[in-house]
């Protein structure tokens, strides 16, 4: 944890520092070594809150595009009482799940259920080299886009391949396929940062969640995963990170 309560006022760890746990009050200990990110650990060797996970460097930069008072909140359900520490909520009640380890599909929505409004973020460093960034794609939300079913594969020659809904036959199976070099200007108008991917040994609980997630892979930008829309596959929407602080509550 970044922050224990010390004569009643959340602090940061210090050497030789002891606090209690915000979350259930115990003694914390504050780990200041060298090697290590300074943090807070119970004394006792078992964690509070289940969902909590060791603390990288990784989470900690993430943790700090907001302000201190937005990190680490408890968030209690008011009808069972139930605790956990969410990694940033923000001013608007926006929680913000900064997720380097795995995690299994239950527990995903578990923690969706219990704080409603929130999204994640997921450190994708790990399997990045299973992932391959592919065409770009034109504006989902854009008249001619709607009318499209894209298929999910990625030729080298950077062109996708789909059929128009409007020109489907409903007494027949087949459709006639079109590439998207006829309809370059238009994707190269409106696209605005979506892309097709191929994702091999992906991992499958992310295409769950029922929430917002973006995934980061270690570069100055950050990847939404999303369906470019409800007859084609999913396809990443690229960000700044700085842009995605600013939208959620965070600084510059």
């Amino acid at each position: 944890m970044k922050f224990s309560i010390v004569n009643k006022v959340r602090v940061e760890p210090f050497p030789k520092g002891k606090g209690l746990c915000p979350v259930c009050g115990n003694e914390t200990l504050a780990k200041c070594g060298n090697k290590i990110i300074w943090h807070w650990a119970h004394r006792s060797s078992q964690m509070c809150d289940a969902w909590w996970e060791n603390e990288t460097k990784w989470h900690r930069d993430w943790k700090n595009n907001w302000p201190i008072e937005n990190q680490e909140i408890i968030h209690i359900d008011s009808n069972t009482g139930e605790k956990h520490i969410a990694d940033v909520k923000t001013d608007s009640g926006m929680v913000i799940e900064i997720q380097n380890s795995p995690i299994d599909e239950e527990e995903l929505l578990s923690r969706e259920n219990f704080y409603g409004n929130m999204i994640w973020i997921v450190n994708g460093v790990k399997f990045k080299n299973n992932i391959k960034i592919g065409t770009r794609l034109p504006d989902p939300e854009s008249f001619e886009s709607k009318d499209m079913c894209i298929y999910d594969s990625i030729f080298p020659s950077g062109y996708f391949i789909y059929h128009k809904l409007s020109e489907r036959d409903p007494n027949s199976d087949l459709v006639e396929i079109h590439s998207s070099n006829k309809i370059q200007e238009y994707v190269d108008r409106t696209h605005c940062g979506h892309y097709l991917f191929s994702w091999k040994r992906r991992r499958s609980v992310w295409f769950a969640s029922t929430k917002t997630v973006f995934i980061d892979f270690g570069d100055e930008l950050l990847w939404k995963l999303v369906k470019f829309n409800q007859y084609s596959p999913y396809c990443f929407q690229a960000y700044n990170k700085s842009e995605i602080s600013m939208l959620y509550g965070g600084g510059s």
